[in-house]
């Protein structure tokens, strides 16, 4: 059954307005039949606070396939985000639009709706927005644009509107996501507020676009809820039960991310502008690596993954995480962000150009570089090694999520090492301490795998 708890979600709400369609009549009064048609579209493809297309808030997962009928395909996807699952409506060969559910949850025939995101552009708001519209044309129907987003909410960019209530009614159920590039800003940010948590600005890139389209019914049905997501009554320290479990990993993900967001603000309280915009840029990298090294990591053969499983691996990640980013605070940062970190001397004496060079005890600073960058060679090609026997022993299914799950490690490795000898920039040790960061993140990349 499902639980209202949407009080997790922190979605930063976007108040929009929509009026519905009105059938058209002709001058003597009566029904218009083109029109009308064109009012049955409109009112199947629009996005209101009430629903997308057929999908309703409130109705339950049987009313919509009876809605829909049998040509409608309803497929569960596992882990659509962090925290969250969802059921893919797909009808001709399309995803029409997603049902979303807490992941702790399960969305059966007999359960409401509460949540419906959509990326299709063929659903609109009465006045016209659809995802991929640009930010600039959203502009000119509803106002000013601005777009925020929120440390604490993983990063997730918003964009509101100047003009809400264009139609005199005001819909705080929905939000919009603002959309650039994979991984790139659509806003052009300052400095944070306060609280150090919270970006906000009306400037954003030309190519910036209206993202995923999010109806939520959690805000306004659910806004008592204070209590956030489940509070067990067990012992986490020797749970019993699935339900218990589930309910422990769910806590300890929640404590392991409000301890990540506490370090990331000490962490950025000590940069300058250009400093944060990397730094930012790196988050934004490890968040897409982690979601999809957890998707795999929690089980690569699993359609449907367990909870308990996913909130483990988040845990672990985000504390993990943590570590990295602490090492980054204060003075010797660099030191620290690659300490330990001398395999170089397993390499012993190699010759180079018939000149030999001793790598357990490099010398002079070009010495140092060549015996790091030869032991990063080293870890990578056996991270490489050990990619591919992973690889061999899995499903089609699970194949893709590795390679997913790789592919995003690879800008996330790129971008925190840049960041974490940044200060070496320059001078005759950056090298060196590059290929040293990169030789560790890559060690413990193939230790996980």
């Amino acid at each position: 059954m499902k639980i209202p708890l949407w009080s997790c979600l922190s979605l930063l709400l976007l108040v929009v307005a929509c009026e519905s369609p009105v059938e058209g009549r002709n001058e003597t009064g009566g029904s218009d039949s083109s029109t009308n048609q064109e009012s049955v579209i409109a009112s199947e493809n629009t996005i209101s606070d009430q629903g997308i297309g057929k999908a309703r808030l409130g109705m339950t997962l049987g009313e919509l396939k009876a809605e829909l009928g049998s040509q409608a395909e309803f497929v569960v996807e596992s882990s659509f985000m962090v925290d969250l699952d969802a059921i893919a409506v797909r009808q001709g060969g399309e995803t029409l639009f997603y049902l979303v559910y807490g992941s702790w949850e399960t969305l059966g025939d007999n359960d409401p709706i509460t949540m419906i995101f959509t990326d299709n552009p063929k659903f609109s708001t009465a006045e016209g927005l659809a995802h991929g519209m640009t930010i600039q044309e959203a502009e000119e129907i509803y106002g000013q644009a601005t777009l925020n987003y929120n440390t604490d909410n993983e990063m997730r960019e918003y964009v509101d509107f100047a003009n809400a209530g264009l139609s005199g009614v005001d819909f705080p159920r929905l939000s919009f996501r603002a959309y650039r590039e994979e991984g790139q800003f659509a806003g052009i940010y300052g400095e944070a507020t306060e609280d150090g948590s919270y970006y906000e600005t009306n400037q954003f890139h030309p190519d910036a676009t209206i993202g995923m389209i999010v109806l939520d019914a959690g805000p306004l049905e659910y806004q008592d809820n204070t209590s956030g997501l489940m509070q067990p009554e067990t012992d986490c320290a020797d749970p019993m039960g699935t339900s218990a479990r589930r309910n422990c990993a769910e806590l300890a993900y929640q404590e392991r991310d409000r301890e990540l967001n506490q370090t990331y603000q000490e962490l950025i309280a000590t940069l300058d502008s250009s400093d944060r915009k990397q730094i930012t840029n790196a988050q934004l990298a490890w968040l897409k690596f982690r979601d999809a090294n957890c998707a795999y990591a929690a089980d690569p053969e699993a359609e449907i993954i367990e909870p308990a499983l996913l909130n483990t691996c988040l845990a672990t990640m985000t504390e993990e995480r943590t570590t990295q980013l602490a090492a980054a605070i204060g003075p010797d940062s660099i030191l620290r962000s690659t300490e330990g970190v001398s395999s170089s001397s397993s390499l012993g004496v190699v010759t180079v150009d018939g000149q030999e060079i001793d790598c357990g005890s490099p010398q002079a600073t070009p010495e140092i570089t060549y015996c790091a960058g030869l032991a990063y060679e080293d870890i990578d090609q056996e991270l490489n090694s050990v990619y591919q026997q992973v690889k061999g022993n899995l499903s089609s299914a699970g194949q893709q999520k590795l390679i997913k799950a790789q592919q995003a490690w690879i800008p996330f490795r790129d971008q925190h090492c840049e960041f974490a000898v940044r200060e070496a920039l320059g001078g005759t040790g950056y090298s060196a301490y590059l290929f040293a960061c990169l030789e560790g993140i890559t060690r413990s990349r193939t230790n996980d795998l």
